[in-house]
């Protein structure tokens, strides 16, 4: 096998065995913040509370989470028309990865968080956590 046929196989075989996080747009914050100032925060310092849109991204920052022992906000929210939307958008969305029995939709404001499962719990947004910017 010649050398430059080896070096392609190489470089793409790092391509498709890069660590997701090397890769990730997803930052967390360890500081603890209630929903409305992390989300301040990320729009200031980042873009925004992280967003999902299919499996593969969530699972691109799952291992973020796993430092933290706590759950972390996520830009998941209740809107005023009572439908989970993504933060910046008043539109529902497709992608909802809830642990059994969530969301529990008892209160008038709350917000999502991610657990070290991945999966989504509804919380009390004036409750301060941890959170992950994208």
């Amino acid at each position: 096998m010649s050398k430059r046929v080896r070096n392609l196989i190489n470089n793409f075989a790092s391509m498709i065995f890069t660590s997701p996080l090397e890769s990730s747009p997803f930052q967390l914050v360890t500081s603890k913040k209630k929903y409305k100032e992390a989300k301040c925060y990320c729009r200031r310092m980042y873009t925004d509370l992280c967003k999902f849109y299919k499996l593969a991204e969530m699972n691109a920052m799952i291992d973020l989470v796993l430092t933290s022992a706590d759950s972390v906000w996520i830009g998941l929210e209740l809107g005023e028309q009572r439908i989970w939307h993504w933060t910046a958008s008043n539109q529902g969305t497709s992608f909802l990865n809830w642990r059994i029995g969530e969301p529990k939709n008892t209160k008038t404001e709350a917000c999502a968080a991610m657990d070290h499962n991945g999966t989504w719990v509804e919380n009390d947004c004036g409750i301060p956590k941890s959170f992950v910017c994208q």
